[in-house]
């Protein structure tokens, strides 16, 4: 993943790229972009080592903190398989743990891998010298065994040779206790060792929850890039969400495999990541643009690709749908006759994700109001799209347009842009929002969606400044972010509570940040959102805070 070092060498190399004739550009160098990204996202995309460090200190906390707490009455007993040939040996055993674990028990190996697969204990003591089936090999099928290899197994044994230990722990035993058994060393093996299945379980499970939620952020940071040149184009609104939909249903249509389709999905939102190095004065014109300005325009296609090639170069072992979104960055634009730019490719030269995304985004355009233009109603829109059939589309990408088309619709109507359905806007009059967030990029992503929707909005940096405003201010809501410098958003929330203001209060939390929204509704927060923030969640959040 891409690191907060790789991100700060990025943004000097790609600094120079973006800075073209750009008379009015409204936009922070990618310098500044890139370390309000790295604020916003702290410890996003950090290594294994490092996550794995981190969720070692969580655990000693975790330990700390259980240790504390009396052992909860109805936690449900380990379950513990007893495996020996002699019925006094089982006798035994059972006397010893039968008050602490659930236990089960088999006479022979066969016997055995039936309980195991069918009761999956959390742990197996398994008697090495039995008829038939010894426990070497009553071992070695359960480690093969997908359903069974992670149950642990420790050997009753007579034995005491070294041999004997090593071959048990190459098949995969985690310890050895020896016959006769000690009472006290076979309660402390058992319990060392179910504390240890338990612990590590536990580690799995915070693996896999803090990768999903640095997946989720890391998709979170994908589509604030995009947004960013979204943000500066008045037309494009949802753009980003709709094209990501469209380029899935085709990718899936033509039969690319989950991984690929899963790339090209990721990649989408930054197709015009390049618009940032274009000129307000052209990007923002109401009108046609003459022959010298959109010869400046086309530059965006090789902007975008300059500055994901940097991405590239800076990172060891770049992301692979970094390659996914150069190509469509910079290729989107060409046409399967070879008449279009940057390079006039033409054909399968083009590469499939570029051709595919070059439909979607004409697609989008067509459906969606222009300055220039009206939405075109899908009679018109699938027309042009059949016209350009070998011309400006690969002729197999439309035919799988054709029969995906009331999805493609469906699509355009879910994320229409709001200025099409002007009776559900917001009045500003009626909705004025103060947004505090210590990330300016993140307000300009919030408040984009915001005024969308006819909200007048005030910013506000930092909690203190938060607080200062909603004091002397008349708003209908607070939209507060919870990490800032200064003053935190779940303190700022508590302050105003005590200071009487009742407006509604949205705490603004990242992916799977329970202890935060904990936090932020103990404070005196009315509800929260999940950042980045849901356009049609946010209509209902606005409608509730209206109404």
């Amino acid at each position: 993943m891409i690191g907060a070092a790789h991100l700060q060498d990025l943004s000097s190399k790609c600094e120079t790229l973006l800075k073209v004739d750009a008379d009015n550009l409204q936009v922070d160098s990618l310098s500044a972009i890139l370390s309000e990204l790295e604020q916003e996202f702290k410890l996003v995309f950090i290594d294994i080592g490092a996550l794995l460090i981190e969720l070692g200190d969580e655990q000693e906390k975790s330990n700390s903190k259980a240790a504390k707490q009396p052992e909860h009455k109805h936690r449900e007993r380990a379950k513990i398989l007893v495996v020996d040939d002699i019925k006094q040996n089982l006798d035994v055993i059972k006397g010893l743990l039968s008050d602490s674990y659930n236990l089960m028990a088999a006479t022979n190996g066969v016997m055995a891998l039936k309980v195991a697969r069918s009761n999956h204990p959390d742990l197996i003591l398994l008697d090495i010298m039995m008829p038939d089936m010894d426990g070497y090999e009553v071992c070695k099928q359960l480690k093969a065994d997908q359903k069974t290899a992670d149950i642990a197994v420790v050997f009753l044994t007579a034995k005491a040779e070294i041999e004997d230990e090593e071959h048990g722990f190459e098949l995969g035993a985690v310890d050895y206790i020896t016959k006769p058994i000690s009472p006290p060393i076979l309660k402390a093996r058992v319990k060392t060792h179910l504390e240890n299945r338990e612990y590590s379980k536990s580690l799995e499970q915070m693996v896999e929850s803090r990768t999903l939620q640095l997946a989720q952020i890391q998709d979170a940071t994908i589509l604030a890039m995009g947004a960013l040149a979204e943000q500066r184009d008045p037309e494009t609104g949802n753009h980003i969400r709709r094209t990501q939909g469209y380029v899935k249903l085709l990718a899936e249509k033509i039969g690319l495999a989950d991984d690929e389709v899963e790339l090209i999905y990721k990649s989408a939102p930054l197709h015009d990541i390049g618009k940032v190095a274009v000129p307000d004065s052209i990007l923002k014109k109401p009108g046609k643009l003459t022959t010298e300005e959109f010869k400046i325009m086309q530059h965006h296609a090789e902007a975008g690709r300059d500055v994901i090639v940097e991405a590239e170069v800076a990172l060891d072992d770049p992301e692979l749908f970094l390659i996914y979104a150069k190509d469509i960055a910079y290729r989107h634009h060409e046409k399967w006759d070879g008449s279009g730019y940057p390079n006039g490719l033409a054909g399968r030269d083009i590469p499939l994700c570029a051709r595919i995304m070059a439909l979607a985004d004409v697609y989008d355009a067509l459906v969606s109001r222009r300055i220039y233009k009206p939405p075109f109603d899908r009679e018109k829109t699938n027309a042009i799209i059949v016209n350009g059939r070998g011309i400006h589309f690969d002729p197999s990408l439309v035919d799988a347009f054709l029969e995906l088309e009331d999805q493609f619709y469906e699509i355009s109507q879910r994320y229409i842009d709001s200025q099409e359905t002007v009776e559900k806007r917001f009045n500003s009059d009626q909705c004025k929002i103060l947004l505090v967030d210590d990330s300016s990029l993140m307000r300009g992503v919030i408040r984009k969606l915001l005024e969308d929707e006819g909200v007048e909005v005030d910013e506000a940096r930092d909690g203190i400044e938060g607080v200062e405003r909603a004091t002397h201010n008349n708003y209908t809501a607070i939209f507060m972010d919870l990490e800032m410098p200064d003053m935190n958003g779940d303190k700022a929330t508590e302050l105003l509570r005590r200071q009487g203001c009742s407006i509604p209060i949205i705490a603004l939390t990242g992916a799977g940040d329970d202890e935060s929204r904990n936090r932020f509704i103990q404070a005196g927060a009315t509800g929260y959102m999940q950042k980045p923030l849901d356009p049609e969640l946010l209509k209902k959040v606005l409608s509730r805070i209206v109404g």
